[in-house]
């Protein structure tokens, strides 16, 4: 697994991506956990610093054996995609790396 290497786009229909990113055009304000995420990859953890983000979102991923075991059944072999907005693309890249490493 790695991050996408061609520019972002804020959709990977048709481009044989998983969007593994935070949802284009949702309002992710800064409460700490997020309880609902808009796609199973998304992270809870929009409150942090990408860097701790991805670290929390790993921690939490791996306290979850039956979801984590999905997540990498459903993005083993596949090209992450991360959005092109800019103020998210720190935490969207730090998030698919981790992702990438599991």
């Amino acid at each position: 697994l790695r991050p996408a290497t061609s520019p972002a786009t804020e959709s990977s229909a048709g481009t044989g991506a998983v969007f593994v990113g935070l949802t284009p055009g949702v309002d992710h304000k800064p409460n700490g956990f997020k309880p609902r995420l808009h796609h199973p990859f998304e992270t809870p953890f929009c409150a942090d610093k990408a860097e701790v983000a991805s670290l929390r979102y790993c921690t939490w991923l791996l306290a979850q054996p039956l979801f984590h075991s999905w997540v990498c059944k459903q993005l083993h072999g596949q090209r992450l995609q991360v959005g092109s907005h800019r103020k998210k693309r720190a935490k969207d890249m730090a998030h698919a790396r981790i992702l990438a490493a599991i």
